[in-house]
């Protein structure tokens, strides 16, 4: 490739690689955890309750189980209630933490999914959070 010579030192190569292969599963993972979100919602919109498991939602919902491409298998979830629900993938650290969404660092700023422990689908903080989180910062 014209411009782009690597004089006799791949390791640039390899760490660019190992960038762009990182950022590519972190994207089919993403995607994956959005098919499944759609399919979590139309299911509950459906019966008035989350399903018990991502299989539940196959083939009616989904045709397959959403793949977790982070950590190989399926995409972690956990129903938690009739309206709730813990989706994730295994985060950058390689490793399932349960679905801890909390920095792998104290000095990292959470600004986006893939900075936790756990790459954690969003969910909208109940009422009793909003107002922990409101008495807390005093808005």
């Amino acid at each position: 490739m014209a411009g782009f010579d690597l004089p006799g030192d791949t390791s640039m190569a390899s760490g660019l690689s190992e960038v762009i292969t990182r950022r590519t599963l972190m994207a089919q993972t993403q995607q994956q955890m959005t098919l499944a979100a759609l399919g979590i919602q139309r299911y509950t919109l459906a019966t008035g309750s989350v399903p018990k498991a991502l299989s539940d939602l196959v083939p009616k919902y989904l045709s397959t189980v959403p793949h977790d491409h982070m950590g190989g298998g399926e995409l972690r979830y956990r129903a938690e209630s009739a309206s709730s629900y813990l989706l994730y993938s295994v985060g950058l650290n390689g490793q399932d933490d349960g679905g801890d969404a909390s920095p792998l660092s104290p000095d990292t700023l959470l600004l986006t999914l893939n900075e936790g422990k756990d790459f954690v689908w969003p969910k909208a903080a109940s009422l009793k959070e909003t107002e922990a989180y409101l008495l807390e910062n005093r808005f």
